[in-house]
């Protein structure tokens, strides 16, 4: 139940999101943002450098074992969800790749990359 929960509101979280930047950051958010370099606001994720620098990982807040987002480099859990930088593809549950490999890899999956 609770995976269909946060697939439900990981839309609403986006739309949110972007209307928070549309709008700009102001005062408070925008300073704790400069604090916080790589965090997004309010914790709600956090994104994570795994395995070769080109992926990185994204997180919901809780997973299906209950932690809190910072899983790190040996995350294998499920609910891992995968942003591929350079080609700006959303990929699901892809292992990190050493960077020699990581292309070849995610080109079965998008033939646009």
């Amino acid at each position: 139940m609770d995976a269909n929960k946060e697939k439900a509101n990981e839309g609403k979280r986006k739309t949110i999101e972007r209307y928070r930047w549309e709008r700009g950051l102001r005062g408070r958010e925008q300073r704790t943002n400069l604090k916080r370099r790589g965090k997004r606001i309010e914790g709600e994720r956090r994104e994570i450098e795994r395995g070769c620098g080109r992926l990185r990982v994204e997180q919901g807040r809780m997973g299906t074992n209950g932690r809190e987002s910072s899983m790190g480099r040996n995350s294998r859990a499920p609910n891992t969800r995968s942003l591929v930088q350079d080609g700006g593809a959303r990929v699901l549950n892809i292992p990190p790749l050493p960077r020699r490999r990581a292309k070849e890899h995610l080109r079965y999956q998008f033939a646009y990359i």
